[in-house]
């Protein structure tokens, strides 16, 4: 067994009753244009896309390597629980990730909790990904969507009560790691009722050679979900609780200490004559803690000990409506945000390096759809306001002059933005004999993240980039402008699928890493200063570029 200790072994059990459950068959957009990754136990529909090489249980606890399974999709590994979804040249809050159809902002300038960290493999369901384009309903994104949907209790056909349980057990040996979960609830024609639990944890990862350091994890999960229907109305409340403890994060300067979030979910709908009304309301509140001296080797002076505090507040809301081949929406999300950097030997030393952030945007979205004997469209518009501000960052009396000085110079800047944006989205497709021929254009947009424009001290925090360099935002930054042409064929035969695709993306305005003045490597400016007593000489400073993405 010594030759194969990097390989895992998983081990998958679900139990179901007599009677199991199922999510919803109706997808959340054009199944035609959507893959569907069926992770246990889910009945395919005949309308939507099961790849059986999704079917097999997941070898990480990171529920993220089920998507990089796609074609044209990758991982980003920051961690055992911190995995990012890359597809298709894009990455981090590029590419739209809900969880439940619910949109939160992370806890941490990092993006240790990227949106997948809330999907414990035990209790996903199915895991929805838009091709290439989302529809204008999904929300603001970049390139491609990613909707997880976690187990719950369906409704029954009759009013008897019927009871339900689905139960997940995985073992893996490369990490000695373990996760047990699953769902049990109650059901009848009028109500469901049900609760789901999930408990994580693993050791360092071996391989033949010795032990990956700091590549432990802990993970928990408790929820309750339950909801009612009439003849023509539906209202449905999940609460979900996730406790993160000491989770190892190598690419990163820092390590999870903790992550405590609780997530509440509404969802209403009715029909008013030829009318059908949605209406949600969600709510995430993310505390966080990461530290550089407990998990891995502690730095050689207590002076360089460091703790950061962070937080990311969310409360979303949308009301929809859909008539004939019409339907259209509003939405609106508001955040609070922020981070400290602290040293715990010294309650001198605190630095807000993101002081209270503050973001809103409020949108509305139209999309019109049609099938015809010529082909199948559908044409989308999304319009959103955004408004972002920071507030003042403070220092302690123990920190140095210079990031003082950066302090004082951010206190004294513009520190408030706001734009319109418009996303555009053509979708077309036909099924033929040789297969499922497909079209898609659109301009789509992403703003600037709280990191990118308020980064006002150099530090390695990135956005999960990981690669070792320290980063200060730009207030001046625009937001990113994509046109997407995308043109392919599903071929489905007997025992094999293909799926050729060709892409194109041209960025305006690309959001990255550039040298922070034109003289890189000779430290003559505050930033380059404090860059250097953090032992990079040579920062970078996110500025905008044109980019391309062609396959």
């Amino acid at each position: 067994m010594n030759n194969y200790r990097q390989l895992a072994i998983c081990l998958t059990i679900s139990l179901l009753t007599a009677n199991p459950f199922y999510a919803d068959d109706t997808p959340s957009s054009e199944p035609s244009l959507q893959d569907v990754i069926i992770v246990t136990g889910k009945r395919p529909s005949n309308t939507s896309d099961a790849i059986r090489a999704d079917t097999a249980p997941a070898i990480t606890s990171d529920a993220a390597y089920l998507v990089s399974r796609l074609p044209g999709a990758a991982l980003n590994n920051n961690g055992g629980l911190s995995g990012q979804v890359q597809y298709r040249g894009a990455y981090g809050n590029r590419v739209g990730t809900k969880i439940n159809n619910q949109s939160f902002h992370s806890g941490g300038p990092n993006l240790m909790d990227p949106p997948m960290h809330y999907a414990p493999p035990p209790l996903v369901e199915t895991i929805e990904v838009s091709r290439g384009v989302s529809p204008v309903a999904f929300g603001p994104s970049l390139i491609g969507g990613v909707n997880t949907v976690l187990k719950e209790v369906n409704f029954g056909e009759t009013s008897e009560i019927n009871l339900h349980y689905d139960l997940t057990a995985i073992g893996r040996s490369a990490d000695s790691s373990r996760a047990f979960g699953g769902t049990v609830g109650a059901s009848n024609d009028r109500f469901k009722i049900s609760t789901s639990l999930s408990s994580e944890d693993g050791d360092d990862v071996r391989y033949p050679d010795g032990t990956i350091r700091n590549t432990r994890h802990d993970r928990e999960v408790f929820a309750l979900a339950g909801a009612f229907r009439g003849d023509n109305m539906e209202v449905g409340l999940e609460l979900r609780q996730q406790d993160t403890g000491p989770t190892g994060n190598p690419p990163f300067a820092m390590d999870i200490k903790f992550v405590e979030t609780d997530f509440a979910n509404l969802n209403l709908s009715t029909t008013m004559g030829d009318i059908k009304w949605t209406g949600t309301i969600g709510y995430a509140d993310v505390d966080h803690e990461m530290t550089n001296f407990e998990m891995r080797p502690a730095p050689a002076t207590p002076m360089l000990y460091r703790l950061t505090r962070a937080y990311a507040k969310t409360v979303s809301a949308g009301v929809g409506a859909e008539i004939s081949n019409v339907s259209m929406g509003f939405d609106y999300s508001t955040a609070d945000m922020g981070a400290r950097l602290t040293n715990p030997n010294n309650t001198d030393f605190y630095i807000d390096n993101l002081p209270d952030i503050q973001t809103d945007r409020y949108g509305f979205y139209v999309d019109w759809s049609r099938d015809t004997d010529l082909l199948n469209i559908s044409l989308g518009a999304r319009i959103d306001h955004h408004d972002t501000q920071a507030g003042l960052a403070t220092t302690g009396p123990a920190v140095p002059m210079v990031p003082n000085n950066l302090a004082r110079a951010f206190n004294q800047s513009d520190r408030h933005w706001q734009a319109n944006t418009t996303d555009l989205v053509v979708r077309t497709w036909k099924q033929t004999e040789p297969g499922l021929w497909r079209f898609s254009a659109a301009r789509k947009s992403r703003v600037p993240g709280y990191l990118e424009r308020f980064a006002w001290l150099p530090t390695k925090a990135s956005a999960g980039l990981a690669d070792g360099n320290n980063y200060v935002g730009d207030g001046e930054l625009d937001e990113e402008v994509v046109l997407i042409f995308e043109a392919g064929i599903d071929l489905n035969k007997e025992g094999w699928w293909l799926r050729p695709t060709f892409y194109y993306h041209k960025v305006d305005d690309y959001i990255q890493g550039v040298a922070y003045d034109d003289t890189p490597g000779i430290v003559e400016s505050p930033v380059e200063v404090v860059s250097f007593m953090s032992d990079d000489p040579t920062p970078l400073r996110f500025a905008n570029v044109d980019a391309k993405m062609v396959v």
